[in-house]
């Protein structure tokens, strides 16, 4: 699953955390998982986890991102409490 907010280009994301789950990237539920390379629209994107309970910090992150590939991805980490 692609998250686009239209145009072709695309950037590369990887969310750690102890444990796989899925995430909310900008509200929306999405099928992808952490721990696992995507590919989502260059620009400001909010991401969190979708784990009941909210076991993890913080909260949430805003991530932007620009000038990625699939060799060098932005990685961005949640903290289990």
């Amino acid at each position: 699953m692609e998250i686009s907010l239209g145009g072709a280009a695309m950037e590369f994301l990887i969310v750690k955390f102890a444990e796989d789950c899925k995430l909310f990237i900008d509200g929306q539920s999405t099928d992808f998982v952490t721990n696992k390379p995507l590919q989502i629209s260059p620009g400001h994107h909010l991401v969190s986890l979708s784990f009941p309970p909210a076991n993890f910090t913080p909260p949430e992150i805003l991530v932007v991102m620009a000038n990625t590939t699939d060799q060098k991805p932005k990685t961005i980490e949640f903290q289990k409490v």
